[in-house]
């Protein structure tokens, strides 16, 4: 909780204290949340959620990422990002305030937004190349939300279902 550029409270809401925990370390589940109901079913220490969430990055620029696409889409942003399983990790959302066409390498032009589907694993198993890590985070209404630090990321096969009005 205390990560420079990602502070929490040292503490969640159910009063449980909030420590450093890795996740997910190259590619493999590490840890778990338990309740503390659940925690007492399965013999552990309760853990909350975490309070923030630290992608680790890569080195690459993104004038380097979008050089190496033929063609492509660049997203500066997504929002009103909604669950749709919990199993597959699949979520919805909009891409907002900034989609452009990459083609031979350079932005070509704008484009209208677009709403997404995809599994969260499928992203991070499609990731090609990875920018250094930033702090991200907004909510869902552009109020800041909890603290993300994540790298822009170069990933194939991202699956853009359907244009959308969206500005």
């Amino acid at each position: 909780p205390a990560l420079e550029n990602a502070q929490t409270a040292p503490f969640s809401g159910a009063g449980q204290p909030v420590h450093r925990r890795v996740w997910v370390e190259n590619g493999t589940l590490k840890d778990l949340a338990y309740s503390r109901f659940w925690a007492r079913k399965q013999n552990t220490a309760p853990a909350p959620r975490p309070a923030n969430l630290v992608m680790a990055g890569g080195g690459e620029s993104l004038e380097a990422m979008m050089a190496s696409i033929d063609r492509g889409v660049l997203i500066t942003r997504l929002w009103y990002i909604r669950a749709l399983n919990p199993k597959t990790m699949a979520y919805t959302g909009l891409t907002r305030d900034g989609t452009f066409l990459i083609e031979n390498g350079e932005i070509a032009r704008p484009v209208n937004n677009f709403r997404f589907n995809q599994s969260l694993a499928e992203v991070l198993q499609n990731v090609e190349m990875a920018g250094e890590s930033v702090r991200i985070a907004a909510g869902g209404d552009s109020s800041v939300g909890a603290p993300v630090v994540a790298p822009a990321l170069k990933i194939s096969e991202f699956h853009l279902a359907s244009q959308s009005g969206a500005v």
